[in-house]
């Protein structure tokens, strides 16, 4: 079987037509050809390609890519070349696994015209997430849970504010170095920034609410509480299945009067209610309103990004 040059033999002249970079011809000047002794020529050229596709990066990083690479014969009509397969895919002699993506699938489909040939091989990619689970989506769930701990500590600690500016501060450092690990694409938003933003928005609410609980709490104790409020003050306490039993003027010699009123559960309701009280109904209805709809929230976009 000799051996000749390529420039000394004629051979299709197959380029690739969505390259990144160059448009040249496929192979090289130190390819030589094999000649079978019926006239057979046998072609085999080695590249690199690069070749550019679009993404969807709306459910990353539990989405999939599909990548086309194409290739023409470019100066020849497909009367004079005609472009056949053997097999449908792609065949894979030195494959090495990637640490990023996982080929599920390859395809390939020839396609004809009056003026070309072409023939074109499809990939399909799969992100693998585990890093992008271990380093980004956990820490920021953990974070969100954390931001509606502030709606646990009593007004009175001290440590409400200073705890909410802490974990939102964190929310932005963590956000400015997690920016690099996420996909750039004005085409698609992937699930997990619209997350991150509703995160640092409930960090954004927990300040306000915060420093409008302190506000309130440190009002004129001999203010009046508005209606609104005391209705707040009432609606917690039926929530919360509490009840302030209020005896007056029992006389501590009378045990038995005394036993009888606490078996009977005797509630006397209050008559005045304290500004203390409405920051503590504040901080109930906050942290039940951030948790469930953080929860819901949380399951609904992630079992949107992993529904594949």
């Amino acid at each position: 079987m000799p051996l000749e040059s390529p420039n000394d033999i004629w051979k299709p002249d197959l380029v690739l037509k969505n390259g990144f970079k160059k448009f040249e011809e496929l192979g090289g000047k130190f390819y030589y050809l094999s000649i079978v002794h019926v006239g057979g020529v046998i072609w085999l050229p080695f590249d690199v390609f690069e070749t550019r596709c679009s993404m969807d990066i709306t459910k990353f990083p539990f989405d999939t890519q599909s990548c086309d690479i194409k290739f023409i014969t470019w100066s020849h009509t497909v009367d004079q070349i005609e472009i056949s397969k053997s097999t449908n895919g792609i065949q894979f002699y030195n494959y090495e696994e990637n640490g990023v993506w996982k080929i599920v699938d390859t395809s390939s489909m020839i396609k004809k015209d009056q003026s070309e040939s072409e023939i074109d091989f499809t990939i399909k990619l799969q992100r693998k997430p585990l890093y992008y689970v271990m380093n980004i989506i956990l820490p920021v769930i953990f974070l969100g849970y954390l931001n509606i701990l502030v709606f646990v500590i009593p007004v009175d600690a001290g440590e409400k504010m200073s705890f909410s500016v802490t974990v939102f501060l964190s929310f932005a450092v963590f956000l400015t170095i997690i920016s690099a690990l996420l996909p750039t694409s004005s085409t698609s938003i992937p699930i997990l920034a619209i997350y991150l933003v509703i995160q640092l928005v409930y960090g954004v609410l927990a300040l306000i609410i915060s420093a409008f609980q302190l506000r309130l709490r440190h009002r004129d104790e001999t203010e009046e509480v508005h209606a609104f409020w005391v209705k707040a003050i009432k609606l917690q306490q039926r929530l919360r299945c509490k009840k302030y039993s209020q005896v007056e003027n029992l006389n501590n010699n009378d045990e038995e009067e005394g036993e009888k009123a606490v078996r009977n559960n005797y509630v006397a309701p209050a008559e005045t209610f304290g500004w203390n009280q409405v920051a503590s109904s504040i901080d109930f209805f906050a942290f039940w309103f951030f948790s469930i709809t953080n929860s819901l929230i949380s399951i609904v976009m992630f079992a949107m990004a992993a529904n594949m």
